[in-house]
């Protein structure tokens, strides 16, 4: 059971990491610095 909730949050949040690469653009349509940008993903993955 535990094994199916680790894989569950893993595999929940993979999608975020295939995003990485636009991080500038993401930052340029909200009109944040990158760092802005960057600090609000890394709130989001840890939850």
């Amino acid at each position: 059971m535990i094994l199916f909730a680790c894989l569950g949050a893993v595999l929940g949040q993979s999608g975020l990491f295939i995003d990485l690469p636009s991080l500038p653009d993401l930052a340029a349509d909200f009109r944040i610095d990158a760092a802005g940008a960057q600090s609000t993903i890394a709130t989001y993955a840890l939850g």
